[in-house]
């Protein structure tokens, strides 16, 4: 939704900001005393009208304060920027225990897979867990943390490499990502494609191992066409036993379309049963606060422009009702699915399956992990998913034409009754903690091909 306001500051997008958390996101009830801007003197300023400062500055402040909200959903950036408004450094990292290590890194920034960096502008990695910069990691246990901010916005990082202790000044690159993510797996060949690791494991089908990797979940057709090439040799009527083992790699699944599920089904239960049952209850509470409401509508209204006459008075329908609801707070809205899903279908493929999550699991790719986790059928491993799915149903605000905001205004029903996955992910059955060797080996692959319950 565009905004027709004027800002005149950086400081009244700021306030705008803290006033959607408050009030329209659906998590904001819930934070209490973390949803004050306590993270330092910048930030006071920046909660002024009278602050104007730069888009760089505005950045890091707004992120340090929404990242000790805790939750990955909500996000700041700013359309086309050049890495001197808005950059990122083009590494990942991993913490373990003491150790802060370098997973991943684009070509030209600097860094190497397997560096352990040591400091950031002077401050050893113990520090950064002391005080209100803790609260900017939001991580239960160090594999867990997100340096992220701390990483971006230094001006030097001393890192440990092949027993030489380096400094690096982190290299700027534009924050959409497009060009240090392009070489990202050239810095790291163990980083193949989806389609590169299904055939590198073709070969395990004759062990009676089958290997299918999801770095997205596209939609029911293109779902069943990578199902067919990773079990040829499966159909709807084979019977569970057939193969020893399907190992489903959940652990880059970052979400996708929801639909890709419906045909991975059949694969994960171990009875008879509907995807619409598989998936459990699915829905939101969405917390229908008046601006909500009126985000809502403006965008039906657009959605509506240009459309057949039927279609309009579905959509009026449709705003009438939303602006019935304007600051009825939290409603139950249930999901609808497809008359199909709600067909039983039957067990088929391998009689073990092996889901692999991991912290880079989330949005559906992470509802499919919990789906499947209840499945008698199915032990899932590594560790707990991302745990972003609590909050759902992302409203985008934009200032200016080219700040853009975004929050969810949903809430899952086990979020809603005390049961989110917010800050520790869905947890996995099999652990494996995460070490510094998972850097140059896939262990956590080599334990579920090597796996016997």
């Amino acid at each position: 939704m565009k905004t027709q306001k004027k800002w005149t500051s950086y400081g009244e997008i700021f306030n705008a900001i803290v006033s959607v958390i408050s009030h329209d996101y659906a998590g904001g009830e819930r934070l209490g005393d973390r949803n004050i801007p306590f993270v330092g003197a910048r930030l006071a300023l920046t909660n002024s009208r009278y602050y104007h400062g730069d888009d760089a500055m505005f950045f890091h402040d707004a992120r340090q304060y929404l990242g000790a909200l805790g939750d990955p959903n909500l996000r700041v950036w700013k359309a086309d920027a050049d890495p001197i408004r808005d950059w990122e450094i083009g590494i990942r990292e991993r913490a373990c225990e003491d150790g802060l290590f370098v997973t991943e890194a684009a070509m030209g920034s600097g860094f190497e897979p397997g560096d352990e960096i040591l400091r950031i502008d002077d401050s050893e990695i113990s520090e950064f867990r002391k005080g209100a910069r803790r609260y900017q990691l939001y991580g239960e246990t160090p594999e867990r943390e997100n340096w992220d901010f701390f990483l971006r916005y230094a001006k030097k990082v001393e890192v440990l490499r092949d027993g030489e202790t380096l400094v690096v000044k982190p290299k700027h690159f534009p924050a959409d990502g497009s060009a240090w993510k392009a070489s990202l797996r050239q810095a790291n060949p163990r980083q193949a494609s989806p389609r590169q690791m299904t055939e590198i494991f073709r070969s395990m089908m004759d062990a009676g191992v089958s290997y299918l990797r999801l770095d997205d979940l596209p939609d029911e057709e293109t779902m069943a066409k990578r199902l067919s090439a990773a079990l040829p040799d499966e159909g709807k009527d084979t019977r569970p036993g057939e193969k020893k083992r399907l190992i489903l790699d959940l652990r880059c699944c970052e979400g996708g379309d929801i639909s890709g599920i419906v045909p991975l089904v059949p694969y994960l239960i171990d009875r008879p049963m509907s995807p619409a049952e598989f998936m459990g209850e699915l829905g939101l509470y969405l917390r229908y606060s008046h601006k909500n409401v009126l985000r809502m509508v403006c965008e039906l209204e657009m959605e509506r422009d240009g459309q057949s006459q039927d279609l309009q008075e579905e959509y009026n329908a449709e705003i009438g009702r939303i602006l019935s609801l304007k600051g009825k707070g939290f409603v139950w809205e249930p999901a609808e699915l497809p008359e199909e899903w709600y067909r039983t279908v039957q067990p088929c493929g391998p009689e073990e399956v092996i889901v692999l999550a991991d912290i880079g699991c989330r949005a559906a790719g992470e509802l499919l992990c919990r789906m499947a986790a209840r499945s008698p059928r199915v032990v899932t491993m590594g560790r707990a998913t991302c745990g972003d799915s609590d909050y759902q149903e992302e409203r985008v605000i934009s200032f200016e034409d080219d700040i853009f905001f975004a929050y969810p205004m949903g809430m899952t029903k086990e979020a809603w009754e005390g049961n989110g996955i917010l800050r520790g992910g869905a947890p996995v059955q099999v652990e494996i903690p995460w070490t510094p060797e998972e850097i140059r080996q896939d262990v956590v692959l080599e334990r579920a091909i090597a796996w016997k319950a």
